[in-house]
């Protein structure tokens, strides 16, 4: 597994509680890194398409054979979306052994580096933790022990201006926040929709669902 430390899934969040100065300083240089080869992301979406495109033919096949159309029309529906993902996850495959490459994303101790190996994927960013207001959290529900069900993470500007962090690259989007945090970055929850319009964030507010389950 050392040899291919370089296409392992690698994160590292710093402990501010270091004692050591010297070892303070390097936690202050590098908070949260994470690493992941291109190539190791398309063999893990392809593995991901050879067991789905069979599943989502022997659904298609189940689907035309039954004679009960309720049920047939279910197992069709979960052969296309298997189907779908599928094709899906071979372009990305193909678009990533193309470009080549890895992810790296890091906070240091002024950025948060998002660098990526195709924007084509997931779009590459670099910004300051000086230009960042706050990271907003979309909550889906609030589950009976009181703990969030979260949909995904926005990093919203100074200016307003939002950026959508993508969950593609397998990166831990909790423990990248939590190293945005101790940088002083503050959070904000939202138990409803997001999304992004014209650059700027747009909250809505739950739906009724949503409310009956946080209740």
């Amino acid at each position: 597994m050392g040899t291919r430390a370089s296409e392992e899934l690698v994160a590292v969040v710093v402990d501010r509680r270091l004692t050591n100065p010297a070892a303070a300083a390097d936690a202050c240089s590098m908070a949260f890194v994470f690493t992941r080869s291109a190539r190791d992301k398309a063999r893990s979406g392809l593995r991901f398409a050879t067991i789905a495109v069979p599943v989502a033919a022997g659904l298609l096949y189940l689907t035309i054979s039954r004679e009960l159309w309720l049920a047939a029309g279910v197992l069709g529906l979960f052969g296309v979306l298997a189907g779908f993902g599928s094709f899906m996850a071979v372009v990305m495959a193909v678009l990533l052994l193309r470009a080549g490459g890895a992810w790296r994303i890091e906070v240091t101790e002024s950025a948060l580096i998002w660098a990526s190996p195709t924007d084509a994927v997931d779009p590459s960013f670099e910004i300051a933790l000086a230009d960042i207001d706050h990271v907003l959290i979309e909550v889906e529900k609030v589950r009976p022990d009181g703990t969030d069900d979260i949909d995904d993470y926005f990093l919203v500007r100074r200016d307003g201006r939002a950026v959508k962090l993508n969950k593609v690259s397998g990166v831990s989007l909790e423990d990248l926040v939590e190293a945005l945090t101790a940088e002083g970055i503050e959070t904000q929850r939202h138990l409803g929709h997001v999304r992004i319009v014209d650059g700027q964030i747009e909250r809505r507010p739950p739906k009724r669902s949503q409310r009956r389950a946080s209740a």
